[in-house]
């Protein structure tokens, strides 16, 4: 039987809960297929297979920002997809992006998008505001054309 809407939702919410805020990496086995394909920001690749995500991500991530904490905020499902964008937050303790530990809090944003096979996860395409991270540890300068302060204004998309 399909899992419903709220079931979806529940498993992407309890994996990352469990699995990256709560740091335990092997209960990933719960929620993941273990060929699982994932499929990560513009310069970091896909992995593939749940052993590599744990010890190429999510391992990594953790070291990274042991307070690492993500705030999904937004949720949408359409069939055997689900998406969300959030946030995450944490201190940069370990090199990440290239940049080494500068101690400083964090958040940055980011988006989901799962593909359930049966009741595991199988593919994730994932969104990160690289840009945002290097702007808030020091590592770029402020590009006024790629801030995220400049107000979006409706009359300009026509």
């Amino acid at each position: 039987m399909p899992m419903t809407r709220e079931e979806m939702i529940r498993h992407c919410d309890e994996m990352v809960i469990r699995t990256l805020n709560q740091r335990k990496y092997h209960e990933s086995r719960n929620y993941w297929h273990d060929e699982m394909v994932w499929r990560g920001p513009h310069g970091w690749g896909t992995v593939i297979g749940i052993e590599n995500f744990i010890n190429n991500v999510i391992g990594p991530q953790g070291r990274a920002f042991p307070d690492y904490e993500a705030n999904n905020v937004q949720w949408l499902v359409d069939g055997n997809f689900v998406a969300t964008r959030g946030w995450f937050t944490g201190t940069h303790s370990d090199t990440f992006l290239g940049v080494p530990a500068t101690g400083k809090v964090v958040s940055v944003g980011f988006s989901d998008i799962w593909r359930f096979e049966g009741n595991k996860l199988a593919e994730n395409w994932v969104e990160v505001d690289n840009y945002g991270f290097l702007k808030q540890v020091g590592a770029v300068k402020e590009q006024t054309h790629l801030s995220d302060t400049t107000p979006f204004m409706a009359d300009e998309t026509k």
